[in-house]
């Protein structure tokens, strides 16, 4: 089922062919799913190195997955960071942290050089507590920012988080300055014809239902094999179908009901300068 995100997006676009694939390919990196990860893979690949023959796997429609179907909330890893730190180090926490921050700055770039209508557009989270010992965790993650100095996060204390949220339920947070709103579903299509443009060759409606981990690798689908010196997986919630992937990852999900623009309800629910809390 498509989501609201990506059939707006597909609205928008005009003569799209899908391409299957049918017969066998060799290449040099050959990535499957066709979503943010590998999308922008390509896109990178072909950047640094034109010459190089790139394909994408899909088994749907570029989009299909979690890329078209999110809430279009870009958020820093920051608060993240002690969890981070626990699965490597700090350097390379504060790597993922500040990539993070990174990929919304090229979110913006490439909306513009490419005209993608990604509608970003800066905005503050809340990240409320409701009980003084979410209270204290706050403290210190704010005093933790500091250490590193980053600059984008700012304590509210009781009555600056209900003037945000209209809740008289929260006692405290924190209010994120660097996250931002966008339209998830412009954002990966539009991924898709900067792939397109640089001479990614993507294959919609191919499904992997083999990987050969030979050397050189394969990635077998019902209409033929695709052997590549370098296979990426962009799988997401996908990747539990991987063996070796198994163990590291979970899948989670979240529900979105999504309304018409209900302005005065924010106002009286007194819900203001912000994007959302939680």
């Amino acid at each position: 089922m498509e989501s609201v995100w990506l059939r707006d997006a597909l609205k928008a676009e005009s003569g799209t062919t899908i391409t299957p694939l049918d017969g066998d390919l060799k290449v040099d990196v050959a990535i499957v799913g066709g979503g943010y990860t590998g999308l922008w893979t390509a896109i990178e690949l072909k950047s640094r190195d034109p010459s190089l023959d790139v394909v994408i796997i899909e088994r749907d429609i570029c989009g299909a997955g979690g890329s078209g179907a999110n809430a279009g909330h870009a958020l820093p890893m920051w608060l993240q960071l002690p969890l981070l730190e626990q699965a490597s180090d700090t350097e390379s926490a504060m790597h993922i942290a500040n990539a993070s921050l990174q990929a919304i700055e090229d979110i913006r770039n490439i909306s513009a050089e490419h005209d993608i209508d990604t509608q970003i557009s800066a905005t503050n989270t809340v990240w409320a507590a409701t009980c003084e010992k979410q209270s204290s965790h706050w403290d210190e993650m704010l005093r933790l920012m500091e250490g590193f100095q980053v600059r984008s996060y700012q304590y509210l204390d009781k009555d600056a988080v209900r003037e945000a949220t209209g809740s008289d339920a929260l006692i405290a947070g924190v209010v994120d300055t660097s996250s931002v709103l966008l339209h998830p579903g412009h954002l990966v299509r539009g991924l898709r014809r900067v792939a397109l443009s640089k001479g990614v060759h993507i294959f919609e409606k191919t499904e992997m239902i083999k990987l050969g981990r030979s050397s050189p690798p394969t990635v077998t689908t019902p209409q033929g094999t695709v052997t590549a010196k370098k296979v990426v997986l962009g799988l997401y919630g996908w990747s539990l179908s991987i063996p070796e992937l198994r163990s590291s990852a979970m899948v989670m999900y979240t529900d979105a009901a999504i309304t018409k623009p209900i302005p005065k309800m924010l106002d009286e629910l007194g819900i203001r300068g912000v994007s959302g809390f939680t």
